[in-house]
């Protein structure tokens, strides 16, 4: 009886030691890929890197041991934002909260040789918030909040609205569940690979500890050997037209350049050349404006309510039952409109300006096709001397992260 409990106890011991060995591998694998990936969070609204937020010291100690440790190869980074706000400042907040980790391992990093980054985007939406209260055993949040996050059918600003409306629950969002989803996740990939050489990076992603999202493999960008990633983001430069203008049946083009997200420069011109010298009547003009415009909404780029100032000047001449006029103006005021946001191509505004302008100019009759001078005359006008419907056309670029 003895023998047989000492043999049972053998057994056992041989069976323990068996596991043992047998997870011991994948749990050392384990830890050497969490030991890759650092993660980053940021402040609302921010994409600055600040070391004393949450647990940013302790990462970014481990990201600069990793950094020193063999040579860096390609650097992964999937960064985020949380739902809250305009989906196209969170698309441009989560590029910059990117760029932030690119000029910190630049200006952190001693090996000189050829570095690659890969820019992931995570997914934009109320649905993550969702997928995050659900895997939080201590959410509590009801069922018909769960319905409205994954609710297709309404729009993120619906959703946002009706969320604010509940302001205890959209305060406990903020508070708890939407800083967890500002953040930047970064792997690095050492040159001495752990992976066979004819596995690919794609094959790569899936099998390392970086977070995948199922619906965002179309944002991988896949460098080829030797060459740099390139982030697609809004150009600061823009075309605009002027509904006004082409009514008072006159061609117009703009071009508007971004200063920041809410301060806006624009040079607009505008030209008519129409003439039926049968009928003794002339309709010609030439004009260009400089407007500068100043949005209040520092949270939202370029969208919302603006002020801004605005210069005119042009040439025109006109003739209606044989009295011709020919001359100069010179004007400016204050201005002031609204913008929305179409598309991610193009946006609409309204404008009206309200200020003073100059004219000079000289006047003569024709009388059977010549024209007789009469004299020389001013006038000077107090009032509206701005009207502009823009629609306004974006650029993207693609923009070297390395």
């Amino acid at each position: 009886m003895l023998k047989l409990q000492i043999l049972a106890k053998g057994e056992s011991t041989c069976r323990l030691i068996f596991i043992i060995l047998f997870l011991l591998p994948g749990i050392i694998g384990i830890r050497a890929n969490e030991e890759k990936t650092i993660t980053i969070f940021y402040k609302i609204n921010s994409a600055v890197i600040d070391s004393s937020f949450k647990s940013n010291q302790k990462e970014l100690s481990r990201f600069i041991n990793m950094l020193e440790r063999k040579p860096v190869d390609t650097i992964f980074i999937t960064p985020s934002a949380s739902p809250d706000g305009k989906r196209r400042f969170n698309e441009n907040l989560r590029h910059q909260r990117a760029q932030a980790i690119i000029n910190y391992v630049e200006a952190h990093r001693t090996d000189s040789s050829e570095l690659c980054f890969v820019i992931r985007n995570a997914p934009l939406g109320w649905n993550v918030l969702a997928d995050v209260l659900q895997n939080d055993s201590d959410s509590n949040i009801s069922s018909n909040v769960y319905c409205l996050l994954r609710d297709d059918k309404l729009a993120d600003t619906e959703k946002q609205r009706k969320l604010h409306n509940s302001r205890a629950m959209y305060a406990k969002f903020a508070k708890r569940w939407l800083p967890e989803l500002r953040y930047a996740k970064c792997m690095v990939h050492y040159k001495e690979r752990e992976v066979q050489p004819n596995v690919s990076i794609q094959d790569t992603i899936e099998s390392s500890s970086i977070q995948v999202f199922p619906d965002s493999l179309s944002d991988v960008v896949i460098p080829q050997p030797d060459t740099v990633a390139y982030c697609r983001e809004l150009s600061p430069w823009h075309l605009s037209t002027n509904a006004a203008y082409w009514l008072a049946l006159a061609q117009n083009i703009g071009v508007v350049y971004d200063l920041d997200d809410c301060r806006a420069l624009s040079i607009e011109g505008a030209c008519a050349w129409w003439s039926n010298l049968h009928k003794q009547r002339v309709y010609r003009w030439v004009a260009a404006e400089v407007v500068y415009r100043r949005y209040f909404k520092h949270e939202i780029p370029h969208q919302g309510w603006f002020a801004g100032a605005y210069l005119q000047t042009g040439l025109f001449e006109m003739m209606f039952n044989a009295k011709n006029r020919k001359g100069e103006f010179l004007g400016g005021g204050l201005a002031g409109g609204y913008s929305w946001k179409l598309n991610n191509r193009f946006s609409l505004s309204t404008e009206l300006g309200l200020g003073c302008m100059f004219i000079k100019y000289r006047y003569a009759r024709d009388i059977d096709g010549t024209l007789i001078k009469q004299g020389r005359s001013t006038c000077n006008y107090y009032g509206p001397t701005r009207l502009a419907v823009l629609l306004t056309y974006n650029f993207f670029k693609n923009r070297k992260v390395k």
